[in-house]
Formats: C-alpha cells, sequence, structure tokens
C-alpha cells in the first residue's frame, strides 16, 4: 500500500474514532441525548433507567432560615422564605412562643428568584422574656397556606 492508501486509512480511522467519541456531544461538551417521552423521564431529565421521577411537584414549603437577637440587643430577628411556590403578596407571619407567650410580626412576600421570600423582621426585644422560645414561620396567600418547623432561638 502506497503512502496515499495508508494517509486515507489513518484519516478514515481518525474520522470515525472522532466521531464515535465527540458525534454524542454538544458544542459545550456535554451529554446529548433524545427526548424521553413524558412516561419514561428520569430524575435529571434523561431516559429513565429505573428511577421515574414523581408527576407531581414537591408541596410547598416554609422556611425559617435565622432567628436571633440582633447585635444591638434591642431587637430579635428573624428571616424565611417559602419554597415550591414563586409568588408575591402572601402573608409571612412569624411566631414567636414561649409557654403561654406568643409574639407576632408580619411581612408581605415577594418573588425571589426560584423560592417566595418573607424578607427579615425585626421585634423590639422588650415583647420577650428570657429562656428558650420557638420561631415558626406561617405563610397564607390566595394559592397556599403552609407552616414551617420551629426553630429554637434562645434570649439571653
Amino acid at each position: 500500500m502506497g503512502d496515499f492508501g495508508r494517509r486515507s486509512s489513518v484519516i478514515a480511522v481518525v474520522v470515525l474514532v472522532c466521531g464515535a467519541l465527540f458525534g454524542c456531544t454538544n458544542t459545550t461538551g456535554g451529554a446529548t441525548a433524545q427526548s424521553p417521552s413524558s412516561d419514561d423521564r428520569a430524575v435529571g431529565g434523561g431516559p429513565a433507567k429505573g428511577i421515574v421521577a414523581s408527576a407531581t411537584p414537591a408541596p410547598p414549603e416554609a422556611v425559617v432560615v435565622v432567628a436571633g437577637v440582633d447585635v444591638d440587643g434591642a431587637h430579635v430577628s428573624a428571616s424565611g422564605y417559602l419554597a415550591g411556590v414563586v409568588e408575591s403578596g402572601g402573608e409571612c407571619t412569624f411566631v414567636f412562643v414561649q409557654g403561654d407567650s406568643t409574639v407576632k410580626s408580619s411581612s408581605e412576600s415577594a418573588v425571589d428568584r426560584m423560592s417566595t421570600s418573607c424578607g427579615t423582621v425585626q421585634v423590639p426585644i422588650g415583647g420577650f422574656s428570657r429562656g428558650r422560645w420557638t420561631v415558626s414561620l406561617e405563610y397564607k396567600s390566595t394559592n397556599v397556606a403552609t407552616t414551617s418547623q420551629p426553630m429554637n432561638l434562645e434570649i439571653p
């Protein structure tokens, strides 16, 4: 076989190898796949391989992010959000409880990139006695009503 035949064979092998290696990737380097039917979508959007995602979205979940006494010692602050829903105009109520004592502070929800933000509330510390409190977030709108798990809070 001459130089031309050998070069043609090498080029053909290189083209086949490149096609096999790169033929299944897009220009950004990620794998591509045929779009699966709605019946066989799996977690992550790829074809089903035994684990099929639920067609029902997760229920909305209220979350208290942080609660505590401010650095100045004059206020108790709390912040939170609602996962699973992106809307504004709902009512966020932070409920602080210690025994029979309850302190509430409300704010209006706002749209955050992938959730519903309840922002941060500040309550004068004079409404709290010393000791362990819990704080939970109650969220209500025309579409959703849910309450977070309580978070412990210590008032010095």
